[in-house]
């Protein structure tokens, strides 16, 4: 029998992958019928993932690439998922600087309220970041994330 390199649709993920002639010569010796999964939604199966996904975790082409362009398997909630955007109240405030990780980008103000804000290097206006050091003066708006109390537009005072 002659067989030919094919296409086939994916019911996991709706992709399409390869199901080369040698594969068919060797499921069609075996008596299967051809896969209705591509590879990486048939790991899965054997992982358990495709029952907490409604997709194929690992993509079309078995390398990773899931439902959200990712290279891992997609997270429900928690470490990992995306940050929801931060909305800052418009209220602006008076602090220091009490912590600084320059090599990670980010800090903590002790506002004159006494409170502890976050703030990450994106939020620190020009070229600021590189001149905050920690008791340094700042004014800043003030934000609310999941997480806490943020600084938003942080300026050197």
């Amino acid at each position: 029998m002659n067989h030919q390199d094919q296409l086939l649709p994916c019911e996991a993920c709706g992709g399409t992958f390869a199901f080369t002639a040698q594969e068919a010569a060797f499921y069609a010796e075996k008596g299967f019928s051809p896969p209705k999964r591509c590879a990486g939604a048939r790991r899965a199966k054997k992982q358990g993932l495709l029952e907490r996904y409604s997709s194929c975790p690992f993509g079309p082409d078995g390398k990773g690439q899931g439902p959200r362009g990712s290279s891992r398997p997609p997270r429900a909630s928690g470490w990992g998922s995306p940050r929801p955007e931060v909305q800052g109240t418009g209220v602006m405030h008076e602090g220091v600087v009490a912590s600084l990780n320059a090599d990670r980008g980010f800090g903590f103000i002790e506002g004159h309220d006494g409170r502890s804000y976050f703030f990450d290097a994106r939020e620190v206006a020009g070229d600021g970041f590189s001149d905050l050091r920690c008791g340094s003066p700042v004014r800043f708006e003030e934000a609310h994330s999941p997480r806490g109390p943020r600084a938003r537009s942080v300026e050197p005072a």
